[in-house]
């Protein structure tokens, strides 16, 4: 029998420099599309959308070892934090 686990990770985050909803969506599709292409996972903006100061995504991730869904998760975690420059207020994690 094949053990198979599923992750989930809910970031929330804040925007700086940001001056309209539509400067927002930008760097979200951005964020988005770098993050789904260089760490294979499904992803979607969440919460926060008509907010252009904050902004939340959902990512999720099916694999067979727990512990390589987390250290995906923690590479996308500086990801964001590092090499997009945003600043993480909260992030939720779940593997079952």
């Amino acid at each position: 029998m094949i053990t198979v686990f599923v992750g989930v990770l809910h970031i929330k985050f804040r925007l700086f420099g940001v001056k309209s909803l539509k400067d927002k969506r930008s760097v979200i599709k951005n964020l988005i599309s770098r993050i789904s292409k260089d760490y294979n996972v499904s992803i979607i903006e969440t919460d926060s959308t008509n907010s252009k100061n904050w902004a939340s995504i959902g990512v999720a991730m099916v694999g067979k070892d727990r512990n390589h869904i987390d250290r995906i998760f923690d590479k996308i975690v500086d990801f964001v934090e590092y090499r997009m420059g945003l600043s993480v207020i909260d992030e939720e994690r779940e593997v079952f």
